[in-house]
């Protein structure tokens, strides 16, 4: 007895690997890459420093600043010394109040020269550490276009790198583009074996006649090039076809 079932059709399509997305570490500060870190292919973890931008002017102000800190404390230690030898003096009647007062008065220019001094050599360094540049994502690095002794400006690119799991993107003709829907899990062929994968988009864009689909196997592959071009077979549409069943 033959009876009629719905069976998928598969097609056989070219495709790309891609990343589910692309972030991009930029420089925050004009200047030099002193260090880089990472080259393409590396993985790192969000967060991991990719490489160092020195701005050549900060240098000598820093160095300037932290003089300036040294010369405020040394008066600030001068100034409370000399407070605690003439508050004795003062209580003994063999200095006057005035000079008490004038005592207390230095000592508080001095803690306000040294707080002063102190937050501009904080500044200072603070901008010095925006010019670490550090991974906005976890992910395999794409690119890293700069080297060290580079000069850079803010907002340039110091590295690309793709997240993951990796995609595959399939174009597919636009007829088919009615036969997939996100979030739903198709079975296809990929290496010669059958595997699960998931529909994540489908480009709303018709480019050259063609539908880009976005898929991402139930596994995870991370051992291929992005950009890699792979043949796949994904199911298009689906057709009656005749089996036969027992009576």
């Amino acid at each position: 007895v033959l009876a009629l079932e719905s069976a998928p059709v598969k097609r056989a399509v070219y495709a790309t690997v891609e990343s589910a997305d692309t972030a991009r570490a930029r420089a925050r500060i004009n200047g030099v890459v002193a260090t880089r870190t990472v080259d393409e292919g590396d993985v790192v973890e969000a967060g991991a420093r990719l490489a160092l931008i020195e701005d050549p002017e900060l240098t000598p102000l820093i160095e300037a600043a932290r003089a300036q800190v040294e010369a405020a404390r040394a008066e600030a230690v001068a100034a409370r010394q000399e407070l605690d030898r003439v508050r004795p003096l003062a209580a003994r009647g063999d200095a006057s109040q005035a000079r008490l007062d004038e005592v207390r008065a230095r000592v508080g220019a001095a803690n306000g020269a040294l707080d002063a001094a102190q937050g501009e050599l904080s500044s200072l360094e603070a901008r010095r550490q925006r010019g670490a540049v550090t991974a906005p994502v976890s992910g395999r690095v794409l690119q890293a276009p700069v080297t060290a002794g580079t000069a850079v400006n803010r907002g340039e690119v110091i590295a690309a790198i793709a997240s993951e799991p990796a995609l595959i993107r399939l174009a597919l003709p636009e007829r088919h583009a009615e036969q997939f829907a996100e979030l739903e899990t198709i079975t296809l062929d990929l290496d010669g074996t059958q595997a699960a994968a998931r529909v994540i988009q489908v480009y709303p864009q018709i480019e050259a006649g063609r539908v880009h689909v976005d898929i991402q196997p139930v596994q995870p592959f991370e051992d291929r090039f992005t950009g890699g071009r792979l043949r796949v077979s994904v199911p298009i549409e689906r057709r009656d076809v005749s089996i036969g069943i027992q009576d």
